[in-house]
């Protein structure tokens, strides 16, 4: 992406010549947009997000940003929520129009594309196993915890610990060590015998959620604002996260009104929540809840392509 300074966009714009200009959430360059404007060249915001702190920090600065952002040919949203922000900063109503969120259609895809066979290999054997990703520090002390009380009435099942950090992983481990409740092993040094498996690398997580019985989604408990609440969601795993969602308020919102999700605070909520989805076979139903919800979010890519074309018919383009 070329600097935005005037003498550098005009000589990538002038090379480029392009038909038309696409930027993604909040990727919004006031230069460019003007030199844009000048040029006759139609620009689109597709998959538009601006979150409360954000619109606050714009809005300090209310006419600069209206200025810009009214330089757009258009602006999609992936809510209702986030169209209003961007009218109440300036956008005109009729430029600003709800897609919904593209990332759900690449998700979808990514799923179906997925191998789960050699993830699969790793865990080994058909004892439960529940999983805690992207956890943060203190939050595996939690989950931990539940674990222990769960062996109790689920003496076969078995705990995978995927910290947002992998350096972490060793402090983790033995931290589970200590803990005697059973074989702790990183993933990078299996043991069939494993009954905590503490993943030291990155890039499995999402397979890794295709593969158990229930999860937890950290950064959700440690006030870290959460993590991407649509990846285990998209498995249709029952799953629980803890009350801080602030970086996936909508979809979290979404996720708990439709039963797919529950908050918890604490590792005896947390335990009751894993006793209660392992005490019964409740896969059907949260798979097809998952696939209701879904489905009724998918499709923003391709709507945000037909403003898009229409558009540059419209332009002559």
């Amino acid at each position: 992406y070329p600097w935005d300074a005037p003498s550098i966009l005009n000589r990538a714009l002038s090379a480029l010549q392009p038909r038309a200009y696409v930027t993604i959430e909040t990727e919004i360059w006031p230069e460019m947009l003007n030199q844009l404007h000048k040029r006759g060249i139609p620009a689109f915001l597709v998959n538009g997000r601006l979150s409360q702190s954000s619109f606050e920090k714009y809005e300090r600065f209310h006419r600069f940003w209206q200025s810009v952002i009214r330089k757009y040919t258009l602006i999609m949203t992936r809510s209702e929520v986030e169209r209003e922000r961007f009218i109440a900063l300036g956008a005109e109503p009729g430029k600003v129009k709800v897609t919904g969120d593209c990332k759900v259609d690449a998700l979808i895809e990514r799923k179906n594309a997925t191998e789960l066979s050699a993830i699969r290999e790793k865990l080994t054997g058909d004892a439960p196993v529940i999983l805690a990703g992207s956890t943060h520090e203190g939050e595996e002390s939690i989950v931990l915890s539940a674990f222990a009380t769960l062996m109790r009435k689920y003496p076969s099942l078995r705990l995978v610990i995927v910290p947002r950090h992998p350096e972490r992983a060793g402090a983790i481990l033995e931290e589970a060590k200590s803990l005697n409740l059973g074989k702790a092993v990183l993933i990078s040094a299996p043991d069939s015998r494993w009954k905590v498996l503490i993943v030291d690398r990155i890039g499995v997580l999402f397979q890794l959620y295709g593969c158990v019985r229930a999860a937890f989604l950290g950064g959700s408990i440690a006030l870290r604002g959460g993590q991407n609440i649509m990846e285990p969601a998209i498995w249709g795993i029952p799953f629980c996260q803890g009350p801080d969602s602030r970086d996936f308020i909508e979809a979290t919102d979404g996720l708990v009104s439709a039963g797919l999700c529950e908050i918890v605070q604490n590792a005896d909520e947390m335990c009751s929540f894993f006793d209660r989805v392992l005490d019964a076979d409740h896969t059907a139903a949260y798979e097809e809840g998952s696939r209701r919800f879904f489905a009724k979010l998918g499709g923003a890519s391709l709507r945000s392509w037909q403003y898009i074309q229409e558009e540059l018919r419209v332009a002559g383009r």
